[in-house]
């Protein structure tokens, strides 16, 4: 539905036998070195979002200054300023989320809740600016020509890569709350290999 040209695909092995010297890791522990990947790209993922919805704001700038109804620029509209406001805040926040998050695996410092947290985050406020920007344009905001639809179908996407948002929220609480509240949640033993850590934010 979005993000064309991106490569979508899987890599399948069975019956593949590697040497226990060439294994990283320990045994139980794919998953926790996998993490750093998702930390990666979830922190990839949030920037690019931000990106797209940066884009939709400016496009909405341009709108309320030069879209004119009822004897004057729609700008001057208060419920619109408030609007975006609103979105040009939240998006400022996240992007101060996701450098916070990108030194963090600069320094090898542990990122897998704050990645989780950015790209959660970020996604969502990307794709309600996104649509706010769409509702500025009118019924022009819904056409191909003022690519906007783009943007949104892609963010659809980056909302279901890699981790949803309510798995991603989830990781957040489970990393900010501790292991034994998320046992206790879903049922089952704490994860001794778990690559989710107890994160103090501040």
């Amino acid at each position: 539905m979005g993000l064309s040209g991106v490569s979508w695909g899987q890599l399948d092995l069975h019956d593949a036998w590697i040497p226990a010297k060439n294994r990283i890791g320990g045994e139980g522990q794919g998953f926790a070195i996998f993490s750093t990947h998702f930390s990666f790209w979830r922190c990839a993922m949030a920037a690019a979002a931000i990106g797209a919805a940066e884009s939709a704001l400016d496009k909405a700038k341009n709108r309320l200054r030069s879209r004119n109804a009822f004897s004057g620029p729609i700008g001057r509209f208060t419920h619109l300023q408030q609007e975006y406001a609103k979105h040009a805040s939240r998006l400022y926040m996240a992007w101060l989320l996701i450098q916070s998050t990108a030194r963090r695996i600069e320094l090898k410092q542990y990122s897998y809740v704050d990645a989780a947290m950015a790209k959660a985050e970020s996604v969502e406020a990307a794709i309600a600016a996104v649509q706010w920007s769409m509702l500025v344009h009118g019924a022009f905001g819904y056409s191909a020509e003022a690519h906007l639809e783009k943007a949104l179908r892609d963010l659809l996407g980056l909302r279901i890569a890699d981790g949803t948002t309510d798995v991603l929220r989830g990781q957040v609480a489970r990393g900010l709350l501790g292991e034994t509240l998320y046992a206790l949640s879903i049922g089952r033993e704490i994860d001794l290999y778990s690559p989710i850590r107890e994160r103090q934010l501040w």
